[in-house]
């Protein structure tokens, strides 16, 4: 449903992983219709670079490569159990609206989702992007299906621009303290990190918002400690909560 979603299903097929879009109804692939066809492209274009890999070790030269469907695939319903890591780019869709306005669609939308069934693995990740607006989404789901709560996981582009602005050797970061509106600076201020946290456009920062959810995935499909991140939103465990002096149950 946004530019990051398409570049984040660009980056992961170009680094090897199978993407399934969720698109539970006629009206979903409508919206969506330009960028499932470049998926299947993409897709195609993957299968046969790896086909050209097996050919050479085995001498088999075929024509065409494939359908694209080893790579890529659509989604009507809510069994997720083939997937390792659930992906919400963004459902902050309508910046505009206030935090209520936007956590009541949440729920109503989560809630429809555990009427129809829902299903992930025990050891699926959640992962949500759109900095503010994923840690509200992040923990209407974790309200939602409480079972879930250790899985889910939130990025925030905005901290990640703060890092590249700053530098890894400076301590000067920023992060989103809204939805839209105010970022917080511990010492040096940006510009561009201020106008970053006060975008409207739903579309906005895409290239940097693909790129650190990309970073998450791999880094979470390949078994990988999130260090390298400085941050991430999440579920306190037990004995975090008690280091760090935070409540339980909160995201």
């Amino acid at each position: 449903n946004c530019q990051a979603s398409r570049l984040l299903g660009i980056r992961l097929l170009e680094t090897g992983n199978k993407v399934v879009f969720y698109c539970p109804s006629p009206e979903d692939n409508q919206v969506a219709e330009n960028m499932i066809e470049e998926m299947i492209i993409l897709a195609m274009e993957q299968e046969g670079h790896q086909q050209q890999l097996t050919n050479t070790e085995t001498g088999f030269h075929p024509g065409l490569p494939g359908s694209g469907n080893d790579r890529f695939s659509l989604q009507t319903g809510e069994d997720f159990q083939d997937c390792d890591v659930l992906v919400l780019a963004t459902l902050d869709v309508l910046r505009y609206k206030t935090d209520k306005e936007y956590s009541t669609m949440l729920e109503s939308h989560f809630k429809e989702m555990r009427a129809n069934g829902l299903k992930t693995k025990e050891d699926t990740k959640i992962i949500f992007g759109s900095n503010h607006g994923g840690l509200i989404a992040g923990s209407i789901w974790g309200n939602i299906w409480p079972e879930d709560q250790g899985k889910i996981l939130v990025a925030s582009s905005l901290f990640d621009a703060s890092i590249k602005v700053f530098s890894k050797d400076s301590a000067s970061r920023a992060l989103p303290l809204q939805r839209r509106g105010v970022v917080f600076f511990n010492e040096k201020k940006d510009e561009s990190i201020k106008k970053m946290g006060e975008t409207y456009d739903l579309d906005a920062y895409s290239t940097l918002e693909a790129k650190v959810i990309h970073q998450v995935v791999s880094l979470v499909v390949q078994n990988e400690d999130l260090d390298e991140l400085e941050m991430i939103g999440k579920y306190p465990t037990k004995d975090e909560a008690s280091t760090y002096d935070i409540e339980e149950g909160k995201l």
